[in-house]
């Protein structure tokens, strides 16, 4: 609100104002969600705005600025200036009707290609029936690798114990892995003369045998014993480690605080700095990320004429340049540290994604040197190879997983000298470690196989593929993205082929996509390869924070 308030120079009153009457016009609706008021557009509310694009109208002032800072479907306060133009503008227009857009996927994109199928006939049943059979599923079987791994991976470096009653936690046991698995911890940094610190954390753990890919992002403010040296934020080791001439430097004693609180045998890094991450993404070309939230900041940009460039990035699928990338993946301004670690996660994503589709991986001999002249690493060139191969048989869409240590395992405190940290609960990230880093097919093998189709029904651009890719990141398999047969589903609804009284991950996914009982039916139409059917409506939201419900039976659910 003080944001728009701000871009705006409105009145934060006026806008509260605005919103109630717009509320009463219909324009607009409400949702109070725990304490975030939301506010989105109605359905005669974006008849307005699809009516005003299409008649070309265009005003001075502030409508360059809203085009700029208003979400797709504006489900956040922003839209409330939208809304409050049109009032002054079109009040007239609500009954033109919208023109339809087909859906596009940018290329490349974790998601699968639009293909047309058969439209869902909207058959609204009361009461969804269930078919006595328990059938399960069919269970894909898991190839076996290809390789073995070229060299022994390295053992834990030796930890000291801390002296007895000091306030110090006791290590985290060791987690049980194949002995094929190989960690890496992957570190961003922006060096600098003095005391610099670490701002990305991720460890990436790699098992050949499916094969599969996790991730755990680690918050900079993690309040953790640091080996060796005292209790501290984990976002200092690295430097700390360089200081003192750690065995392994930085990296070693980043290797050794993860072990020791987190139970994860580390055994290679990589790090790169800012302005080396920007060269790799700008040599790829750009990557393509999925963006679920929307995000605004302005960053210092020297190539630009007054020295800052502004990041406006709504809910869709973005290009990005490499200074774009960064910018999108160190965010704070208006965001946390958790929802940074998610986006860290997207921009990953779309660079393996990037570096698939170019075939880079078979010729990592010939950029092996320029390759270590911007990334630092103790990874040979063999094991890098090896790896290379193991990614190269990766299904990105279904065979990479993303954790997160977020606030359902983790406490905001204040350390004894007044620093704001994250503590945390032993047993829950345990349990959270535990999840993360097992497998696909052992941590989510009834959502891997099931398999799901989305339809848009909402003129709102991109909304099926937000929805995909969500579904997508807790391991369903997503088979088609299309149009529906209609823009004005204003709920979500799930089509249930299964029919199964028991083991269904309907459950699961209604939840991932806050889909009410009342909107789970029958899908007794659906051709034979499609488990569900999800029509995305305009309640869909897909920005809210969900990502680890096995332990806790739910999650974070805040906007």
């Amino acid at each position: 609100m003080a944001y728009l308030a701000n871009r705006l120079d409105v009145d934060q009153r006026r806008i509260l104002k605005v919103i109630e009457l717009l509320d009463k016009a219909g324009y607009v609706r409400i949702q109070q969600m725990d304490r975030v008021t939301l506010v989105g557009l109605s359905l005669e509310g974006f008849e307005a705005v699809a009516a005003l694009r299409q008649n070309g109208q265009r005003t001075s002032g502030v409508v360059p600025v809203l085009a700029k800072v208003a979400g797709i479907g504006g489900l956040t306060i922003l839209i409330v200036a939208l809304g409050w133009w049109l009032w002054q503008q079109v009040p007239h227009a609500s009954g033109a009707q919208p023109t339809a857009k087909p859906v596009a996927l940018l290329n490349p994109v974790v998601l699968p290609t639009a293909t047309a199928v058969p439209l869902p006939t909207r058959t609204h049943v009361a009461t969804p029936t269930t078919a006595s059979t328990d059938t399960p599923l069919p269970v894909p079987e898991t190839p076996t690798p290809t390789s073995d791994l070229p060299e022994p991976l390295p053992t834990a470096i030796p930890v000291d114990e801390p002296a007895a009653g000091v306030g110090i936690p006791t290590p985290m046991p060791l987690l049980e892995q194949s002995a094929e698995t190989v960690n890496i911890v992957l570190l961003g940094t922006d060096v600098t003369e003095g005391n610099w610190r670490t701002d990305t954390i991720i460890v990436v753990s790699v098992d050949p045998h499916l094969p599969s890919v996790s991730m755990l992002s680690i918050p900079r403010d993690l309040y953790v014993y640091i080996p060796g040296w005292q209790m501290s934020r984990i976002n200092t080791a690295d430097y700390h480690g360089m200081r003192v001439g750690y065995p392994g430097g930085g990296p070693g004693l980043v290797k050794a605080t993860i072990e020791y609180n987190l139970g994860i045998r580390v055994h290679y890094y990589a790090r790169a700095d800012f302005q080396g991450f920007v060269d790799i993404v700008d040599t790829l070309g750009g990557i393509d990320v999925v963006a679920d939230c929307e995000l605004h900041d302005t960053f210092p940009d020297p190539a630009a004429p007054n020295g800052a460039s502004d990041i406006d990035i709504l809910p869709g699928v973005h290009h990005l340049e490499g200074k774009q990338a960064l910018w999108y993946a160190r965010s704070r301004w208006n965001t946390s540290d958790f929802d940074r670690g998610r986006r860290q996660q997207r921009v990953l994503r779309g660079t393996l994604a990037k570096i698939k589709q170019m075939d880079l991986l078979p010729k990592l001999p010939e950029l092996w040197d320029e390759l270590t002249q911007t990334i630092e690493t103790d990874l040979s060139l063999e094991t890098a190879l090896w790896l290379a191969k193991v990614a190269g048989r990766l299904d990105a869409d279904v065979a990479i997983k993303s954790r997160f240590i977020d606030n359902t395992v983790v406490e905001n405190w204040m350390t004894p000298e007044g620093a704001a940290v994250l503590l945390p609960n032993a047993s829950r990230v345990a349990s959270l470690v535990a999840d993360a880093l097992a497998p696909p097919d052992t941590a989510r093998s009834r959502q891997a196989i099931a398999r799901v189709e989305v339809l848009n029904g909402t003129n709102w651009p991109n909304w099926a593929i937000l929805a995909a890719d969500r579904v997508l990141w807790e391991g369903f398999q997503v088979v088609d993205i299309a149009q529906a047969d209609s823009m004005d589903y204003q709920q979500t609804v799930i089509l249930d082929a299964t029919q199964r009284d028991k083991g269904s991950p309907v459950n699961y996914l209604a939840d991932v996509l806050r889909v009410e009982d009342s909107n789970i039916l029958p899908g007794d139409t659906l051709r034979d390869d499609i488990d569900f059917r999800v029509v995305v409506g305009y309640d869909y939201t897909p920005c809210y924070r969900t990502y680890w419900r096995a332990v806790h039976g739910s999650a974070s659910t805040s906007p």
